[in-house]
């Protein structure tokens, strides 16, 4: 099977992209704040993307722990408020 990718030259221009890719890592950034991050100007944007991300990744835990809570408390007092009445 290398063979025939070597006879048709699809082995030699998967390699010669692979180095073009390896040699160029100006073009292979992340994204636009991976890419700020490197410079002077935009290490304070780098640095709010980390704090809101951090920020954020909280939240759902909160919000859910929140609601089940908020469940488990409410079915708490409806079963204590059932004995009571019987």
């Amino acid at each position: 099977m290398i063979r025939s990718f070597a006879k048709s030259g699809l082995l030699a221009a998967a390699l010669l992209s692979g180095v073009g890719l390896a040699s160029a890592p100006t073009t292979a950034v992340a994204c636009p704040g991976c890419k700020e991050a490197t410079s002077e100007q935009g290490a304070n944007l780098a640095r709010g993307y980390s704090y809101s991300i951090l920020f954020m990744m909280p939240l759902p835990f909160i919000i859910l722990g929140s609601f089940g809570g908020y469940v488990y408390y409410t079915v708490r007092n409806r079963d204590a408020e059932s004995k009571s009445q019987q």
